[in-house]
């Protein structure tokens, strides 16, 4: 038996407000109003879970809520639509947090992609009864095993992969939910996430973490990537000491604690940042936040984390800078960011 159960109501998307008056390339598909149909979920009884836990089958056809993007997997139903063998069997209740492209372990694709399966799973549990087991990534990362405590997963209620051992797993009952991509099939445009996700992962994780009435700072943000691979902000002499006379810090996330993170952001009013995962954290930020993202020149001009600033109602900037160089890394100019932050570099100079 495969059941479909609805969700969450019709969500509208409203548009942040943003200082650029042209919405280029993608970004235009949200430079407007839009409804968003109602959100469900699937429960599949006596499932398997095949490719390592990331792919569900039930009766020999392929969960589509289980696969994390709209692409071409005519070849993938070719080889899972058989009678998969089965090396091991879960009775219970499983909600798997793996999926087949390993974006699970990527900061922004985690919170997005994976943890809206876990609101489902809460949501199976409030109708039913019963607990819900998650499959979930070997060896978790810091930020995901407090993500996972933030929404109520608690270690006893994990099964970690590499305990399958490459085997299938037959499952009593398995939830599945789209991923934020999936719902492109739906007539809208790709890469819709659900404010109503977001909002309530935020609501679950701040109340954990006891931020609730937190008194925001004056502190501003400039996030580098400087330990990543590609799409790193070069910044001259002259911009670091522009920066620096508008009280920017600039820092990398790389190592910090989902806590330290959180914080971070919490307390900041003015974010700026190249396109990347650390901007997910926007949607821990607090109301009156001004976002500024750079985009790379050869990455193209995405809507991820103008949708964050939609649904929480923050200011949005972007600029996009030349690549220098074929990992994307960009040359920051004084003059770029002097167009975004024009009002800020007022406020200083009248308070000197």
């Amino acid at each position: 038996m495969s059941e479909v159960i609805r969700w969450r109501d019709c969500q509208i998307f409203r548009p942040a407000r943003c200082a650029s008056a042209r919405y280029p390339s993608r970004l235009s598909e949200y430079s407007t109003s839009f409804d968003i149909p109602e959100t469900t979920y699937r429960v599949c009884k006596h499932a398997v879970l095949v490719k390592a836990g990331t792919i569900g089958i039930h009766q020999s056809t392929v969960i589509q809520e289980t696969v994390p993007f709209q692409f071409d997997f005519s070849q993938l139903k070719k080889d899972l639509e058989q009678s998969p063998t089965v090396g091991m069997s879960f009775s219970g209740v499983m909600c798997s947090l793996v999926d087949s492209r390993d974006f699970h372990n990527n900061y922004f694709h985690w919170f997005f992609d994976i943890l809206p399966r876990v609101l489902a799973s809460r949501n199976y549990e409030s109708l039913c009864g019963l607990p819900v087991t998650y499959l979930v990534p070997e060896r978790l990362s810091e930020w995901q095993a407090a993500s996972l405590h933030a929404i109520g997963v608690t270690r006893e209620r994990m099964l970690s992969r590499d305990l399958l051992c490459g085997n299938n797993l037959a499952v009593e009952s398995l939830v599945s939910a789209s991923s934020h991509r999936f719902v492109a099939a739906k007539g809208l445009p790709y890469d819709v996430i659900s404010p109503a996700d977001l909002l309530e992962l935020r609501e679950l994780t701040l109340d954990v973490f006891q931020f609730a009435g937190q008194v925001r700072t004056r502190r501003r943000l400039f996030i580098n990537r400087t330990t990543a691979q590609s799409r790193r902000a070069i910044l001259t002499g002259e911009v670091s000491s522009y920066l620096e006379k508008l009280n920017f810090q600039q820092i990398d996330l790389d190592g910090l604690t989902l806590l330290d993170q959180i914080s971070l952001f919490q307390s900041s009013e003015i974010i700026i940042a190249v396109h990347g995962s650390a901007l997910t954290n926007v949607m821990f930020s607090q109301p009156g936040t001004n976002v500024v993202e750079i985009f790379s020149s050869d990455h193209g001009i995405r809507p991820d984390y103008f949708q964050i600033c939609s649904a929480l109602g923050f200011d949005y900037s972007f600029i996009v800078c030349n690549a220098i160089n074929n990992c994307g890394d960009v040359l920051v100019t004084k003059s770029q960011l002097e167009g975004v932050l024009e009002p800020v570099s007022h406020e200083v100079l009248s308070m000197q």
